[in-house]
């Protein structure tokens, strides 16, 4: 993922879905209690093996859709805790696994 390296002293809103694809991702919460989200815009690719930036792996582009329309789902909703949205984001990526 690429996010803004100064997107907070930018004043950039929080991504809350691209933080829960990276949580359900890394299998871990990367918030810190809730106070740090990925900020602005983020980009999702691949990486080569000489670190070359490249299409997203076709599994992992469906993952990240799957984790995205489970937390948009439960932040449409409104009323969902970030540790149920955390939980929505790791079934959605389990679920997905399983299918593949």
């Amino acid at each position: 993922m690429w996010a803004h390296d100064n997107g907070i002293q930018q004043g950039l809103p929080p991504n809350f879905l691209a933080t829960a694809v990276a949580c359900a991702w890394r299998g871990m919460d990367i918030t810190y209690d809730s106070t740090y989200f990925l900020p602005g815009r983020v980009i999702v690719t691949g990486q080569d093996s000489y670190g070359e930036l490249v299409t997203l792996e076709d599994l992992l582009a469906v993952q990240a859709h799957a984790v995205a329309d489970a937390v948009r789902d439960a932040l449409m909703a409104g009323n969902a805790s970030w540790s149920e949205v955390l939980q929505l984001a790791s079934t959605a990526l389990a679920r997905d696994e399983s299918a593949s």
